[in-house]
Order: structure tokens, then C-alpha cells, then sequence
């Protein structure tokens, strides 16, 4: 449906003269079922809405407001599904680490490909006795590069990537958790930890 806003803001910015204003109101009423369904709106209460604003000038910037208002939800709502996809995914992570000493193998591959959310939001690994939070900025570039032959495993020094059987890696220590920062947190499986907290 967001074609159907697509359309008509673009109708309407083809439509910037008087003369042209009331091809707007008749645009709306030929396509008022994509229209309504695009706004979220009953087709009834759609038409009502139109038909109360008599000056087609003040139809086309209403009509726009409502427009970036249904835009801006959308996106709220795409982030808002992210987000949660992004959490059920770590759970998933989380509950499938193993543990070899004090450090956790992290399935580095899927992490990359299903748990990061935006460049300024935080990973954080929790587990009894340490928690590590690393902001995801880097981890999106590494996702970038499409390696699979990626292997990780946190412990209470940061979280640590390695690729080519261990040549190369990157070490990302401990940064202090961002209170305003979007978290995704990773609860590792239970297991020994050793003592340790949050490092900055």
C-alpha cells in the first residue's frame, strides 16, 4: 500500500498550480480504495474526511501531512519488527553457545546475518558472572564482507572474531552499555563463567 501514497504524493506535486488543484480531490475519489487501505481507514470515513474539506488547496496539504504521518508509522513499525526479529534471533544464539573453559563459542555466521539492527545499537552477551556490550558498527561492516569462515567465542575480555582458521580476527572489547543506544542481548547458556564485569 505504500505505492498507493507513493502516487498520489507524487499526483499531487504534478498538480502545483489552482487550476490543476481539483484533479487532485478526483484522483482521490478514483482511487479511494487503495487510498483508504493505504491510510488505514474505512472507505466510508476516508470519502467523509475529503468531502469536509471544501478548498482543494488545504485537500492537497492535508493530504500530504497524512501522508508523511502514514510514512513515518510504517517505519516505525518496520524498525519495531526488527528489532524483535533481531531479539528472537539472539535468544536463539544465546541458547546454543558452548562453552570451552571461561569463553563462549558464538555461531558468529547467523549472528551477523540475523541479530544486528543498526550501526549506533549494542550487542550485549550476559551471562552469571560477566556481561559484555560491544556497539554493532563494526560487526556490520564485518557482515559486509560475506565470510563464511568466520568463528567467535566471548568471554569477559570482549567478543572475538577470527577468519582464514585463525590468521585473522579482530578483538572487540568491552564498551560501557549505552543507555540511549537500541540493545539486543545475547543470554548466554548456562554454564561456569569467570568472574569478570563490564569493562569501558
Amino acid at each position: 500500500m505504500a505505492k498507493a501514497l507513493q502516487h498520489l504524493k507524487r499526483f499531487i506535486a504534478a498538480k502545483n498550480n489552482e487550476d490543476e488543484r481539483a484533479e487532485i480531490r478526483a484522483y482521490v475519489n478514483e482511487n479511494v480504495d487503495d487510498l483508504a487501505s493505504a491510510f488505514a481507514v474505512t472507505r466510508e470515513k476516508f470519502l467523509s474526511a475529503v468531502a469536509k474539506v471544501e478548498d482543494d488547496e488545504k485537500l492537497a496539504s492535508l493530504l500530504l501531512g497524512s501522508i508523511k504521518e502514514a510514512q513515518c508509522d510504517g517505519r516505525a513499525s518496520k524498525v519495531e519488527a526488527r528489532n524483535l526479529s533481531a531479539q528472537q534471533s539472539a535468544d536463539v544464539l544465546g541458547s546454543a553457545v558452548q562453552w570451552e573453559g571461561n569463553a563462549a563459542s558464538v555461531d558468529v555466521v547467523s549472528l551477523l546475518a540475523s541479530v544486528l539492527t543498526r550501526r549506533g545499537d549494542m550487542l550485549v552477551f550476559a551471562c552469571a558472572s560477566f556481561t559484555v556490550a560491544v556497539y554493532m558498527d563494526p560487526l556490520i561492516a564485518l557482515a559486509k564482507l560475506e565470510r563464511t569462515d568466520l568463528t567467535a567465542f566471548v568471554d569477559a575480555n570482549g567478543f572475538h572474531v577470527r577468519w582464514n582458521g585463525g590468521k585473522g580476527g579482530v578483538n572487540l572489547r568491552p564498551k560501557e552499555l549505552d543507555r540511549d543506544a537500541f540493545q539486543v542481548f545475547v543470554n548466554l547458556a548456562a554454564r561456569a563463567c569467570v568472574e569478570g564485569s563490564v569493562a569501558a
